[in-house]
């Protein structure tokens, strides 16, 4: 299933044909057309999602992952990251959004916490494949704003520093009257 080539209908025909996966739910929005299907693997929670904007075309497929990947293990295979911007959970647990928008992925990377560092052995716990277009939708509009990776520094590093890429402003029209 690759975002921005698959249809839905034939995405939905692979999930539903593989046998290690279960608890295939889809959802629809009434007014825009957006659907989305989470699943989990046969012996486990759910752990996946897809979903499409139109219904036609898959737009994203998100993994939630065992902590089996190493950070260091997708550097081997893909190389480092353009962009990252973190997310704090608790004082001792974070997790760094790495911005791949080549490829186009992000990859959640574990941290321990504000202070601990991203290192080659930090856990990837998620990943996020998007079309080119929503990778470049994604950088034009990140809230607060994304930092250039600078190598393997703590949480703490780049939350305190200046952010490189900023969401760029849209005007929206004024209504009639205003």
């Amino acid at each position: 299933i690759i975002p921005g080539e698959t249809t839905w209908r034939d995405a939905l025909t692979i999930l539903e044909d593989d046998t290690s996966l279960a608890n295939i739910e889809q959802q629809q929005s009434e007014e825009s057309g957006a659907v989305a299907i989470e699943w989990a693997r046969a012996d486990g929670a759910p752990c996946c999602q897809l979903g499409s904007e139109d219904g036609d075309v898959v737009n994203f497929i998100f993994l939630r992952t065992t902590p089996d990947i190493s950070f260091g293990e997708a550097i081997d295979v893909i190389g480092f990251p353009s962009y990252l911007v973190g997310t704090p959970f608790s004082e001792d647990q974070a997790i760094m959004n790495l911005i791949y928008p080549n490829i186009p992925l992000v990859l959640y990377v574990f941290v321990a916490g504000e202070t601990g560092d991203i290192q080659r052995a930090s856990e990837i716990i998620g990943i996020l494949y998007l079309t080119e277009d929503d990778m470049e939708r994604l950088l034009d509009t990140a809230e607060p704003g994304l930092h250039v990776w600078e190598g393997f520094e703590s949480y703490q590093y780049y939350d305190e520093g200046e952010f490189e890429i900023t969401p760029i402003p849209t005007i929206t029209p004024a209504e009639d009257g205003e």
